[in-house]
């Protein structure tokens, strides 16, 4: 698949997802936790697929409106170490990408972290599983002032 049209099925389903799931979650006042958001296209579609930031933004803008996420965690893992977790071993459609992806997405998150400190928080992910799960545990549990 060409990388602006996997960028513009990313941005649909994030569209339908924030309106109908994520909105009427946080209007009731509850916490929604994710594991992707447009950050993660900026790092996949922007730098791994070679997109750019900007075509990314671009083609967001409109699917997530003012619905940013508040908080952003970036697991910056040694790219083998990232790989050897993968749960299909056989690979999906990403985990079959050659190691050179991988370390254009890891830069591209480090360069995103950069552009937006205030929103995102890098956690060392190398380690055991337990011990960068704790990490992201506390690093959540101190966010939430419930």
């Amino acid at each position: 698949m060409e990388p602006v049209c996997e960028q513009y099925l990313y941005a649909a389903s994030r569209a339908q997802a924030l309106r109908k799931v994520i909105a009427p979650i946080l209007k009731r006042g509850g916490i929604v936790i994710s594991d992707r958001s447009f950050f993660t296209s900026m790092a996949y579609q922007g730098f791994g697929r070679g997109l750019g930031l900007k075509k990314v933004l671009e083609i967001n803008k409109e699917a997530v409106g003012d619905m940013w996420p508040d908080k952003v965690i970036f697991v910056d893992t040694k790219i083998d170490e990232a790989l050897s977790r993968a749960k299909d071993q056989s690979g999906d459609k990403f985990e079959s990408f050659k190691k050179d992806f991988f370390i254009k997405v890891r830069n591209g998150y480090k360069i995103v972290a950069k552009e937006y400190p205030l929103l995102v928080t890098t956690v060392n992910g190398n380690g055991t599983i337990d011990d960068v799960q704790s990490k992201i545990y506390l690093l959540v549990k101190s966010w939430i002032k419930r």
